[in-house]
């Protein structure tokens, strides 16, 4: 019983602590960002939006399906730069993100 419980906490816990930001701080996050993230998104998905190279392929269908879930902001941070593909194939990434995209993501 123990490990199994151990086993749910670990593999489960980033889901539970954005659950938890979420019902403390529910204006971080932008119209369909949460149903994103359960894998709510109702949406048809449309494949013609053009997979970035530096995606594996893959990835196509969660990248098509965030495309056509989150628009706008899909928009503002344009995969097809240069600094995401380096962002992509930087050994450190959690510290190096794009600067240039900041501003242009929410809080979440």
């Amino acid at each position: 019983m123990r490990q199994t419980y151990v086993w749910v906490n670990i593999n489960h816990l980033l889901l539970l602590r954005i659950h938890i930001v979420h019902g403390i701080f529910p204006e971080l996050f932008q119209p369909g960002e949460w149903e994103f993230v359960l894998g709510y998104s109702a949406h048809t998905i449309d494949s013609k939006n053009p997979l970035p190279k530096w995606v594996s392929p893959e990835c196509n269908e969660i990248y098509q399906n965030f495309v056509t879930s989150l628009p706008k902001l899909a928009n503002n941070i344009n995969f097809n730069d240069k600094e995401w593909e380096t962002w992509n194939n930087d050994i450190n990434c959690e510290d190096n993100f794009p600067s240039g995209y900041a501003n242009k993501l929410s809080k979440f």
